[in-house]
């Protein structure tokens, strides 16, 4: 009901009817209408539900609990105030290789027709049944009596029912395929969701972004402070990076804040995500801030409720890929732990490509060259397993070549310090295969710090 509907006059000596009591409730339904309107788009779909996926199997669909809010604001949840009942698609569903949608309904509401069957309520066109139930005085909880309750009757329907389905508020629910053995639910499709929790596929990429954002973060958090640069190496590529973290810094907040409650609705998440892509798309010449290539085509589409995986995964999909081109090249820098004389590192197996360019980064206070020579002397690079024999053998270990200019992409401040790892060392096979990778520096100085770094070629 989306029209005002009048009050009723009441007075004394009126005598009552059921139909008082019905404009009452429609009075009182209405009120809320303009804060559904008007408040929030898209107020309706599902706050969660459970398919019986192994109902699907004897060619079943049921649903075992769901909440949903449907376009009018009616408000059901299964075992509650609203019942649905399973139904067989087996011969509705006759080609097995396309797409099988499934749809709820609810029926609207009929202002010059019945809207309540009393028989069981089981009426395939109805909005109501009724159940009876001796309900308790609330106040004195002294006596019961017998009160007829009405509960809304979901239906299920099927794609090509839908043009006979007017006289229903309807949402599509899941879409069926076969797999070549089983029916089974398709994990491409989200059903209208009323809040970004209810639709597990959008909180997930919400987060995946989130996390994502803070790994590069972690990779330019060098350029935060940039008077630790000496002048004559504040390159144009190194603004670039500084204006890069401050963008993924100014959303990092806004993605934990919207992931750590459970009722943002997912026009309000995809909203965050156009405004992250568009201000990420000062990075790029490829899309403009709406997404669209030069000859505008479209790659972030227009809030879709009903196609709510498909919007969220595009817009996935640009933000990474220009994620991933402001800071070409440079695939992650991994921190060493300090104990006593060792340094350890767990390498992530996707970064162990031989074809990617690794650099030892020392950072430290003392005489550059005293450094210089320990690395050259002192120091002992290889595998956690390697490196005790490389002690007691008193053997080299992997070849660290200084480099006088710091690589592209990597920040120069003083005390900084790059030495490339010899990739066709043996040593440095081991650590491919093991991913753990340890360096021995006896009397190292108390401020030194050491990492490695990741760069594409």
């Amino acid at each position: 009901m989306s029209q005002p509907t009048k009050p009723v006059f009441w007075y004394q000596g009126l005598f009552l009817k059921s139909q008082h009591f019905q404009q009452t409730d429609l009075y009182h339904q209405s009120c809320l209408a303009p804060y559904r309107d008007y408040l929030q788009p898209f107020f309706y779909g599902s706050c969660g539900h459970t398919v019986d996926e192994g109902a699907l199997k004897e060619m079943v669909f049921t649903i075992s609990d769901g909440e949903f809010v449907f376009q009018d604001g009616t408000w059901v949840k299964t075992a509650e105030n609203a019942v649905i009942k399973p139904r067989s698609f087996k011969d509705a569903w006759a080609n097995r290789e396309r797409p099988f949608k499934v749809f709820i309904g609810l029926r609207r509401w009929d202002h010059g027709g019945k809207n309540v069957w009393e028989e069981g309520g089981l009426d395939g066109r109805a909005r109501y049944g009724i159940d009876g139930e001796a309900m308790k005085d609330l106040y004195q909880g002294d006596s019961t009596t017998d009160v007829k309750l009405l509960n809304h009757l979901l239906r299920l329907f099927w794609e090509n029912e839908i043009a006979d389905a007017a006289d229903y508020h309807l949402m599509p629910l899941a879409i069926l395929t076969f797999n070549g053995q089983d029916v089974v639910l398709s994990r491409d499709f989200v059903a209208p969701a009323l809040t970004i929790s209810s639709a597990e596929p959008l909180l997930k990429v919400m987060r995946n972004i989130k996390e994502l954002v803070l790994s590069r973060c972690r990779i330019l958090e060098e350029y935060k402070n940039p008077r630790g640069f000496q002048k004559a190496d504040l390159q144009a590529a190194y603004l670039n990076f500084f204006l890069a973290l401050n963008t993924l810094n100014r959303y990092v907040p806004l993605f934990e804040h919207l992931t750590e409650v459970s009722n943002i609705h997912p026009w309000t998440g995809y909203g965050l995500l156009r405004q992250f892509a568009g201000e990420l798309s000062s990075f790029t010449d490829r899309v403009d801030a709406l997404g669209r290539l030069a000859n505008g085509t479209e790659l972030i589409p227009r809030y879709d409720h009903e196609n709510l995986n498909f919007c969220y995964s595009q817009v996935r999909l640009i933000i990474e890929e220009i994620i991933a081109s402001m800071i070409l090249g440079m695939e992650n820098i991994i921190h060493f732990d300090r104990q006593d004389n060792y340094f350890r590192a767990r390498i992530p197996q996707e970064l162990l490509d031989n074809r990617n360019l690794f650099y030892i980064i020392v950072k430290s206070g003392n005489d550059p060259q005293s450094i210089i020579d320990m690395v050259h002397h002192i120091v002992k690079a290889g595998s956690e397993d390697e490196v005790p024999t490389l002690i007691t053998r008193a053997l080299p270990g992997i070849p660290l070549s200084q480099r006088l200019e710091m690589p592209p992409g990597l920040p120069k401040k003083p005390g900084m310090l790059c030495f490339e790892i010899d990739r066709t060392n043996r040593y440095w096979h081991d650590i491919l295969k093991s991913g753990a990778m340890t360096v021995y520096w006896p009397d190292t100085p108390d401020d030194t710090m050491i990492e490695l770094a990741v760069l594409k070629p």
